[in-house]
């Protein structure tokens, strides 16, 4: 029971030391790069968010025509 209890943690440890030597080799990105990203996501957000709200109001005024309140 011992050995593999130990085996476990010896795996754990392989493991977050895979994990470090990954974070590593990460390439973060400059503050400018990530202000132009977030500009982008939040633009494309509000367009999706505009067409879906388009799209919602259209079927709504057709289903309307079909089943009046």
């Amino acid at each position: 029971m011992t050995d593999k209890i130990k085996k476990y943690y010896a795996d754990i440890v392989e493991f977050l030391k895979g994990v470090k030597a990954e974070v590593k080799r990460i390439t973060w990105p400059s503050g400018n790069e990530l202000k132009k990203g977030t500009i982008a996501v939040v633009v494309i957000l509000c367009l999706v968010t505009a067409f879906l709200w388009l799209c919602e109001k259209t079927f709504v005024a057709i289903l309307r025509q079909f089943m009046p309140l």
